[in-house]
């Protein structure tokens, strides 16, 4: 299961055992998390004005694959097959995912 918190950022929480999940994997943003989506093996996180897409496919070790400017005012980010869409200001900014 994946977790944002304005404190603790994003993180991987194990919940095999619901009445005691675990923290297994804290993945750093560059700032609050405002906005997140996930697609396949990848999770797409809107934090301070920065889009962030982390490669999941080693569920332990998540790791940043781009990031890109967007804005301050960015909040909700949505991702299809072909295209990453963000709202930015009540704007859709939409970026290519390859």
């Amino acid at each position: 299961v994946f977790v944002a918190s304005a404190r603790a950022g994003l993180q991987v929480v194990d919940v095999s055992t619901p009445s005691a999940p675990v923290v297994v994997a804290p993945i750093p943003t560059a700032g609050q998390p405002r906005g997140i989506a996930i697609r396949g093996h990848e999770v797409f996180v809107i934090s301070d004005s920065t889009l962030e897409i982390f490669d999941l496919s080693q569920s332990l070790q998540p790791s940043r694959v781009v990031s890109h400017d967007v804005g301050e005012q960015a909040g909700l980010v949505a991702v299809n097959e072909e295209l990453i869409f963000v709202d930015v200001g009540g704007e859709v900014v939409i970026f290519d995912r390859r």
